[in-house]
């Protein structure tokens, strides 16, 4: 809306000056609110960046401890991993069973309980 090509003499009353003036104020308050949140939108995507970029050196830095290599040698294990994986599935083993060949799965005697002693150990002490 454009207040420039307003006349005051095409007002009819005091009162509807006063409503237009508001009307400018409360929008040019606006403006200054949304160019501020246009900055602080700028300013946290740029760190949102670069948190996401830390994150992901850190995981691969990870992954290179993990399997104790880095570059070429570490995603050529990956990819044979991946590819065991998928002809596992493909001869009709699941997750579950894949992760117990693998000596990841946990046995019927495994539990959440924390055990100060060997399951295997008696109480007769």
């Amino acid at each position: 809306m454009d207040f420039g090509s307003w006349n005051m003499s095409n007002l009819k009353t005091e009162s509807e000056v006063i409503t237009i003036a508001l009307y400018s104020e409360k929008i040019a308050e606006n403006d200054r609110k949304i160019e501020q949140f246009s900055k602080n939108i700028k300013r946290d995507t740029e760190k949102r960046k670069k948190l996401m970029e830390e994150n992901a050196r850190l995981s691969y830095q990870a992954i290179c401890e993990q399997y104790n290599c880095t570059g070429q040698n570490l995603l050529d294990i990956l990819s044979r991993e991946h590819q065991q994986a998928e002809m596992l599935q493909t001869s009709g083993l699941c997750d579950a069973d894949i992760a117990e060949l693998a000596g990841n799965g946990r046995s019927s005697e495994d539990s959440d309980d924390i055990a100060f002693y060997d399951k295997q150990d008696g109480d007769d002490d």
